[in-house]
């Protein structure tokens, strides 16, 4: 789709492809139902968002403006939302009786640092932590609260909103910004909705705006995002390689060129499966990016992990902070 004039077809495969119009439910069916479930089965999984910027990744996700991610399920709620009420609606005699237990962090990568978007001590946090910060699986050290309904889950994200670098406020409602920083939304143990920043624009004049200047803060923010996604498609292709040829081994080299892939790469190659949502403009304009997303999607589909199921959770390594003792 908006292949300019003179360029040859080409042809990229996926698991599913779903056009500029399609619902929100045909969303679910192929990514959603499919991720929940195998994260009911007892599997760690991810649902990694990528694309350029503008192209819906967030909106696909969480939900457009003032929607309460994560605490409804009508029109506009996003994947996240869905999976949260489907995922109550399974757990919750299990939740009410104390035979399951959930928390949830955020976090975000901006430049080259890591951010807790729910701090001990923050701002809308208020008291000690319940036994120190809960520490999960190969991404510990960002602070963890119990959710015991969708409720707690939207108040907990409408809380890192507020100090997330990819929203502002208009209105008396979050409203998305041009974007800085990846965020990342763990629900233990263990599913990980990761949303990229889009790939930015390249400098160019739009709608005859001046170039912007190189040496702004802006300009360089631009940049990185750019470099660090560039790396991230690195670390796709190599691990698609190893796992094709068992003689690589085991080291993601390029897991150390940023935070951001650091943070990424024990996904996409450790003990989880990841559902990735590439999503693309049908913009002629955009076309080398749509190129770009295509790729990485295509050798994602080459990518093969050894999943082992979660049978045991000790109490030691799930204490997260009960939700009353954290948002003010």
């Amino acid at each position: 789709a908006g292949a300019p004039a003179g360029q040859a077809a080409r042809t990229y495969q996926v698991s599913a492809a779903l056009g500029e119009h399609a619902s929100e439910g045909e969303l679910w069916e192929a990514l959603g139902a499919p991720a929940l479930d195998w994260w009911l089965g007892g599997f760690s999984a991810s649902v990694l968002a990528l694309g350029q910027a503008g192209a819906g990744k967030t909106h696909s996700l969480f939900g457009g403006a003032g929607t309460g991610a994560g605490g409804g399920e009508g029109p506009g709620a996003g994947l996240f939302g869905r999976l949260v009420g489907e995922l109550f609606r399974a757990l919750g005699e299990a939740l009410r009786s104390g035979e399951a237990r959930l928390a949830l962090s955020c976090w975000e990568v901006v430049g080259h640092e890591a951010v807790d978007l729910l701090p001990a001590g923050g701002a809308h946090l208020r008291g000690a932590p319940a036994g120190g910060s809960a520490a999960f699986g190969p991404l510990g050290g960002f602070e963890a609260y119990e959710v015991g309904s969708p409720f707690d889950v939207a108040q907990l994200l409408e809380a890192a909103r507020g100090r997330n670098v990819n929203w502002g406020a208009r209105g008396g409602l979050r409203v998305p910004l041009p974007n800085r920083g990846h965020g990342f939304v763990r629900l233990a143990a263990v599913l990980h909705f990761v949303d990229l920043a889009g790939a930015q624009p390249r400098g160019a004049r739009v709608g005859g705006a001046p170039r912007p200047d190189p040496l702004s803060q802006s300009d360089r923010e631009r940049r990185l995002v750019n470099q660090q996604l560039l790396a991230l498609s690195r670390i796709v292709t190599e691990v698609a390689a190893r796992a094709q040829d068992a003689a690589a081994g085991a080291a993601v080299l390029s897991a150390r060129d940023s935070k951001l892939t650091q943070l990424v790469a024990p996904l996409l190659a450790g003990n989880a499966r990841t559902f990735l949502l590439a999503a693309v403009s049908p913009r002629a304009e955009d076309y080398l990016d749509t190129l770009q997303t295509l790729r990485v999607a295509h050798r994602a589909m080459a990518i093969t992990t050894a999943c082992m199921k979660v049978t045991d959770v000790s109490e030691a390594d799930f204490r997260p902070r009960p939700l009353d003792e954290g948002l003010s």
